[in-house]
């Protein structure tokens, strides 16, 4: 199996998710603002995110791939899925009751 384009589609995808709203952009510009803080600033704050999403990112591959070597590819696709499902109810209905 060739996966040569994997690496490319990856950092494509990366950079496209870092556009996207959430990731505390907001927050962390009323931070900067608020607080008078400079340019390297900033970057340090900018390359700290960085950091910790690629290591969390890291950390989920390593895991899921020793679970797959562990649990059988169904049976963890199910389970995923499940979890998933279920934390989207759960955010779905916590935004109800607030």
């Amino acid at each position: 199996m060739d996966l040569s384009y994997t690496f490319p589609i990856v950092l494509g995808l990366g950079a496209l998710h870092s556009l996207e709203p959430g990731h505390g952009k907001g927050l962390i510009t009323a931070y900067l603002v608020s607080t008078g803080a400079k340019v390297k600033d900033a970057v340090m704050i900018g390359l700290v995110s960085a950091l910790a999403h690629t290591l969390s990112i890291v950390l989920l591959v390593i895991s899921t791939s020793s679970a797959l070597k562990v649990i059988m590819p169904q049976n963890l696709t199910y389970w995923i899925q499940l979890l998933s499902g279920v934390g989207v109810i759960y955010i779905g209905l916590d935004m109800i009751v607030k």
